[in-house]
């Protein structure tokens, strides 16, 4: 069955469940739009245009043992008469009607008088309430999240049952909930009346309308988890509607906020001890120009931290939480979306070389995520146990809601940019035939030529989604469409996403949720597997051949390169169906199942030149094709169950238990061609010389888990859980891993004795957790490999290949996280600080095997063990919180530090040694010298010798720099030790939001390629050209005197940068209404307009292109990266 199958018959349901009579058009609001039959005119009394009574209307309903909810609803969609109910505060009981050839009265007696109900007809609509008023009340902390939008509602009415409009003195309040800091609409906020047991929940574009309000003067309430409450006082008088508009401010901490990662079934935040971040979609996407997940989470969560590795459009960043979790495993953090793990390599697509890789992270819509959680370390992975040590992020996708249809469109378009190309190509030097020294920037000289090799790309971006439903059945449709220009045409990235959510209510006690997501994509790279990629062309120019073929490009022209395809063909389906089952108020279980498939075509293809092996590629002018087909997939059963205990109102407890089963596989086949007979052919069946290669992995894992959780007086809870584990990864002589785990919360500002605090310090928490988790192996890395061989006379043999370890397990971190959350001056300023402690104890560490073994290369053990530890903050801030100005600001900074404690006995390298930071940047540190006046050959050249416990820090003795053993210096670690971003939000009149993030890097350092090939391997720099005074060690290192010097390769890679700025302007309503939309918004953004400061420009006079930008598959290295781009985008939203 094709993967869009299941789509079509979701949305076929939808259409079948929900799809509007005639007499209801999409986008109809029963409550606020008051429709006739078609040809058919209403009058405010409530009849129609021949007179007849809206309780005339033929009912045209049949229902059998439904909810009373539903059953208003099909009533409303079957006689197409506008019905005003609060589906909230039904009776819960179920009815049955065989009315289909009864009036609406006669089935309203029968579905809701018998239930106790009463109705009216008022101002062209019917009102169905509660004939006795009840007192409001706020659902459920839980409950509330879930809750779905109402179709505007009145709750109880006066008591006179079908009493004369003429005697009931009723008019109605309606208006809209906006929250303060972002300027958006709130969806979902509950509004009442306190005193008439009125209330109703917002829609998605945050109105609402209170109907049958007793005239007289009352107290309007809103209130929403998360949210400060708010209050108005309004006077009603008899047929009048008054408006009343809500501004909230969103609490500094959300202690009630439900968080569903890392928890069975989902926790409150003030339960949970440890660190969980959470970053909103829509209000992110509402004002940065996001155009990937990354980008999305960039900069937003302290702790979490992507390296922007490439301006090649269509690839992405690897992931780091809190440092490094592995000395030699991924530090990818778990992925997971809607409760089922997928895919989240950084290194697909095909081999780039230096041009970065394909994050498959970014095949996701931001448009299509509701909000992304982020827990970050073991201590709060224990539930998630083998893999989960470097942390795990859930990706939560939109869900519908109750109501008529409401659609959101967005149409993007913008640009793609590379800033100051001329100075980040540079000036390459040399010498003419005279010996003349001649300077050459081949960017400019192109350009001057008419030859401009870069350009604007262009970004442009449609997205339309639809959300609705009953009270049953609940869904969110989105289709999404990016099509991205790099820098130079032939990079693009075209992705089209699909989505299809529905919720199903099938009783009170069950609720199904299926979710499905389908992406395909294109992507045509600027960067290949060779040294023939564009950047490098630029990079290292010849100034001596700008008068040749070349025109001094290293080694081919621009649009020779453009022939050349590296290109990507991608299809990916993620479902997944959660069944909840809730037999008892104290007992809830739920089933999980879900898989994603991520299929690829890689391909890198050099077409035959008519030169042949004469042209500019050489011997792969001839032609040379290399395609691979990953297919990959994952699987996911997970079962949890929990029951709830209270002992009187102060004790509560939560017993939890759990099984997870995972399966990963994946298949490639790969095959290469060489030699092609004619341009024209491009396959593998027309090579002359043709390979290939098909490997197959399959890795499982299966875990069982309890928790149990305590809480006393809602404020101090206690949690204990256990894990265990098994993996098809583990060696056979290796039991089960057990990973354990406890955390304590208090929320002190709750406490009496907090009182003399409050005005300071309104809230308060202190948090703790302990707890492990684990890093599985390589999947063969346990098993003894024999390597196929073809043997004499043809016959099949085979060889040793890897030699395995039976004894080998995961690697286990532990850690110790404290932190607290508070806020001060009643929630104007908020804080989070955390600071953790962690030890991989089992590292996986390559010994070399013995050779009377028979095996060659490394047998992996456990036997390492690392120091990994740090602090996080995050502030925000309200500057400002006028009615008409708002001013917030948001901080957030992270230290992370490291150590090697042990290797096992293993052989350490420069990046790796016990008792330094991971990985360790290092080179070669000269201190004395001079030139030669005559032949400026370097004279009296000394290097610093080494001190410290293993002679790696700096500060020795001078040596003569060839001493033999002269060892590498530290120059420290190869990651940020510090990162921070700072962000700032004003609003200015309701309608004007301006927005601006930077981002700041602290000191780390990396050894860069381009400039020492400038100094060392084509000797196009002004050092290795006219050798001046001041650059007497690159000179020596030119020389060959100093192998390795930082003068020619290492670099200080701090840098700050403004990341994000925007204007957002929304519309009036009456001006989104002249388009038929409730809402509408402009959005004006930029991304990575400027570097603020960086620590480093150039390395002895050869220019640094951008700090940011390094090799895919190195922390210490960059080489030939296309730097990250600039953007510019023009967002148009609408909601109908």
């Amino acid at each position: 069955m094709p993967l869009s199958t299941p789509l079509l018959l979701a949305g076929l349901l939808i259409g079948a469940v929900s799809a509007p009579s005639p007499q209801q058009q999409p986008g109809d609001r029963a409550a606020l739009q008051v429709r006739a039959p078609e040809g058919l005119e209403l009058t405010s009394s409530g009849t129609r245009g021949d007179g007849l009574d809206l309780l005339l209307w033929p009912a045209r309903l049949t229902v059998h043992d439904v909810r009373l909810g539903e059953a208003l609803e099909l009533l409303h969609d079957a006689a197409g008469v506008p019905l005003l109910f609060s589906p909230t505060l039904l009776p819960q009981g179920r009815v049955s009607c065989d009315c289909s050839q009864s009036s609406v009265r006669e089935a309203l007696d029968q579905i809701a008088v018998s239930q106790g109900l009463e109705y009216l007809v008022r101002g062209g609509q019917i009102m169905v309430y509660r004939s006795t008023p009840q007192p409001a009340r706020a659902p459920a902390a839980a409950s509330v999240l879930a809750l779905p939008t109402a179709r505007i509602a009145a709750l109880p009415a006066p008591s006179a049952r079908r009493a004369p409009s003429s005697q009931q003195v009723v008019g109605s309040v309606t208006g809209r909930v906006i929250d303060s800091g972002s300027g958006l609409p709130l969806p979902s906020v509950e509004v009442f009346i306190q005193d008439l047991g009125l209330g109703v929940l917002t829609q998605q574009n945050g109105r609402y309308l209170i109907a049958g309000v007793r005239a007289g003067t009352h107290a309007v309430s809103v209130q929403r988890i998360g949210y400060g409450a708010a209050t108005a006082q309004v006077t009603v008088a008899d047929g009048q509607t008054v408006v009343q508009d809500f501004t909230i401010t969103e609490q500094a901490l959300q202690l009630d906020e439900i968080i569903i990662t890392g928890t069975p079934g989902g926790t409150q935040r003030r339960a949970i001890g440890n660190s969980v971040g959470r970053v909103e979609a829509v209000q992110v996407t509402e004002v940065a120009a996001v155009e990937s997940v990354q980008d999305l989470l960039g900069g937003r969560e302290p702790g979490l931290s992507f390296h922007r590795q490439s301006g090649n459009v269509g690839t992405g960043s690897q992931i780091r939480i809190r440092g490094v979790a592995s000395l030699s495993l991924t530090t990818q953090p778990l992925l997971y979306v809607d409760g089922v793990r997928v895919d989240n390599q950084s290194m697909g697509g095909p081999n780039l070389r230096d041009g970065a890789q394909v994050a498959s992270l970014d095949d996701f819509s931001p448009d299509e995520i509701e909000s992304i959680e982020v827990i970050k370390g073991p201590a709060a992975a224990t539930l998630y146990g083998t893999e989960a040590s470097a942390g795990v992020i859930q990706i939560i996708t939109k869900r519908g809601q109750s109501g008529a249809p409401q659609f959101d469109v967005s149409v993007r378009q913008g640009t793609n940019w590379l800033r100051n190309i001329s100075d980040m190509v540079g000036t390459s030097y040399g010498r003419d035939s005279l010996r003349n020294v001649i300077s050459f920037n081949i960017y400019e000289a192109e350009k001057a030529a008419g030859r401009e090799a870069f350009q604007s790309g262009r970004l442009q971006a449609y997205a339309v989604s639809m959300r609705g439903g009953s009270e049953a059945v609940r869904y969110f449709l989105s289709a999404d469409f990016d099509d991205n220009e790099g820098i130079v045409s032939y990079n693009t990235q075209q992705q089209t996403n699909l989505r299809t959510n529905v919720s199903v209510a099938a009783s009170d006690e069950v609720n199904l949720d299926v979710s499905l997501g389908y992406v395909t994509g294109y992507t045509s790279f600027m960067q290949q597997r060779t040294a023939w990629g564009m950047w490098e062309q630029f990079q290292w120019a010849n100034p001596q051949g700008q008068n040749r073929i070349l025109r001094g490009f290293l080694r081919a022209r621009p649009e020779e390169i453009a022939e050349v395809e590296a290109t990507r063909d991608m299809t990916r389906f993620t479902g997944s169906a959660t069944l909840t089952h809730r037999p008892y108020s104290w007992f809830t279980h739920k089933a999980v199942i879900g898989t994603d498939i991520l299929n690829e075509t890689n391909t890198v293809l050099f077409p035959r030149q008519v030169e042949g092996a004469n042209h500019d590629f050489g011997a792969l002018s001839l032609g040379d094709l290399e395609v691979d087909r990953p297919n990959r997939q994952y699987n996911t059963l997970d079962y949890a169950a929990s029951v709830n205990y209270s002992f009187g109102e102060n004790f509560t407890l939560k017993s939890s238990v759990g099984a997870q089963y995972y399966a990963r596989s994946e298949e490639i086949v790969r095959g290469t061609g060489r030699i092609f007979p004619a341009p024209q052919i491009t396959t593998l069946s027309g090579a002359a010389q043709t390979t290939g290669q098909q490997t197959f992995v399959e890795n499982k894992s299966m875990g069982f888990y309890l928790q149990q959780e305590m809480g006393l007086n809602d404020r101090i809870f206690l949690t204990a859980a256990v894990r265990g584990d098994d993996n098809s990864a583990f060696g056979t002589n290796f039991e089960a891993a057990v990973y354990p785990k406890f955390s304590a919360t208090w929320v002190l500002s709750e406490e009496a004795f907090w009182g003399d605090y409050s005005d300071i310090v309104n809230q308060f928490r202190l948090r703790s957790a302990w707890g492990k988790a684990g890093r599985q192996p390589d999947t063969f890395a346990a098993v003894t490999l024999y390597r196929p061989e073809v043997g004499p006379a043809g016959n099949p043999a085979v060889s040793t290949d890897v030699l395995g370890n039976a004894d080998l397990g995961p690697e286990v971190s532990t850690e110790l996280e404290l932190g607290f959350d508070a806020a001060f001056f009643e929630d104007r300023i908020s804080a989070e600080f955390t600071y953790y402690q962690q030890k991989v104890r089992d590292a996986l560490i390559a010994v070399p095997v013995s050779p009377v073994s028979g095996f060659s290369g490394a047998q992996a053990r456990n036997l390492g063990q690392l120091s990994n530890w740090g602090w996080e903050l995050s502030t925000d801030t309200r500057i400002l919180d006028a009615r008409a100005f708002t001013w917030n600001i948001g901080f957030g900074i992270a230290s992370t530090e490291n150590r090697v404690d042990n290797l096992g006995g293993a052989l350490p390298t420069n990046e790796l040694r016990e008792g330094r930071p991971y990985p360790f940047q290092s080179a070669r540190q000269a201190v004395s010298g001079s030139l030669n006046p005559t032949t400026r050959a370097v004279i009296n050249l000394t290097c610093d010798g080494g001190t410290g416990f293993d002679g790696r820090d700096r500060g020795g003795s001078a040596v003569a720099c060839n001493t033999a053993n002269l060892v590498k210096l530290g120059n420290g670690l190869a990651i940020p030790k510090y990162e921070a971003s700072l962000n700032t939000t004003v609003n200015l009149f309701g309608s004007l939001r301006l927005y601006a993030m930077a981002e700041w890097r602290g000191e780390h350092w990396r050894a860069l390629t381009d400039a020492a090939c400038r100094h060392t391997c084509f000797y196009t720099s002004r050092a290795a050209v006219e050798r001046p005074d001041e650059y007497v060690y690159t000179i020596a290192a030119i020389d060959g005197l100093i192998p390795s010097s930082p003068y020619t390769a290492s670099f200080n890679a701090a840098f700050a940068k403004l990341r994000e700025v925007s204007a957002t302007y929304t519309f009036p309503q009456q001006m989104a209404s002249r388009i038929g939309a409730s809402r509408a918004s402009l959005n004006v953004a930029a991304r990575n307009p400027f570097t603020l400061w960086r620590a480093t420009d150039d390395i002895a006079g050869a220019p640094i292109t951008d700090p940011e930008a390094r090799n895919a598959s190195s922390l210490t290295q960059s080489n030939s990266n296309v730097p990250p781009l600039t953007s510019f985008t023009i967002t148009l939203r609408a909601t109908f």
